[in-house]
């Protein structure tokens, strides 16, 4: 499960950074239109986590987010084929498919952790998925820097971050495609690697009695 996470958190930390940049600089949104467009990935993790938690619950963890992680991994696919004249129709589809995604991922796997500590443990394995789905995201935008940086030119690519700029000044368009196309596919190759994983976790000891028993000795 703790492998599952850092692997997902790779998969999509870098998803939205890259897509601001998209937004702004190949579409020329304003930070504001840019922001509100990548509201879909987290509306849709928002509504499927509490439905995908009530269903773990009752039919276990390991298929809902093995399944997850698929639906992320077609999210990825589409944004493998972005190119500059993409609508954004299409975008906000495969956002919402990535957040539906990861919304059926996220509660049923942290189900799967705490199912697999005893009661006294649970804070410290809630700080290590926490700690590994950070490192999941830093990694991933280091990995996404380190293939688009070459596309765009320093000032631009500031400028972009902090929202002073609106347009592809300073962007070299096709190469900077191709950058996001290569770092959409190397993430959708992860998202199935982490399906893969999460598929072969084990069955979930229940430690509750056990800590209730050892609590009333």
């Amino acid at each position: 499960a703790y492998t599952s996470n850092l692997l997902n958190g790779i998969a999509r930390g870098a998803v939205t950074f890259l897509l601001i940049f998209y937004l702004q600089g190949i579409k020329a949104m304003d930070p504001l239109t840019a922001g509100i467009l990548l509201t879909p990935f987290a509306l849709a993790m928002m509504v499927v986590s509490p439905i995908s938690g009530w269903l773990s619950d009752r039919y276990g963890s390991r298929e809902l987010s093995s399944i997850g992680l698929l639906i992320s991994a077609v999210g990825l696919l589409g944004f493998m084929g972005i190119n500059a004249t993409t609508s954004i129709t299409k975008l906000i589809l495969w956002m919402a498919i990535m957040g539906f995604g990861s919304g059926l991922f996220i509660s049923p796997n942290t189900n799967a952790i705490m199912s697999n500590v005893p009661v006294d443990k649970r804070g410290i394995a809630a700080g290590v998925r926490t700690m590994m789905n950070n490192a999941g995201t830093v990694i991933s935008i280091a990995l996404a820097m380190g293939i688009i940086s070459s596309s765009i030119d320093p000032q631009a690519m500031q400028a972009l971050f902090v929202g002073t700029q609106v347009g592809a000044k300073g962007i070299a368009v096709a190469q900077f495609i191709k950058g996001l196309r290569s770092t959409f596919g190397i993430s959708f190759a992860i998202s199935l690697v982490a399906a893969f994983i999460s598929y072969l976790r084990g069955p979930q000891p229940k430690w509750e009695s056990e800590y209730s028993a050892n609590k009333r000795m």
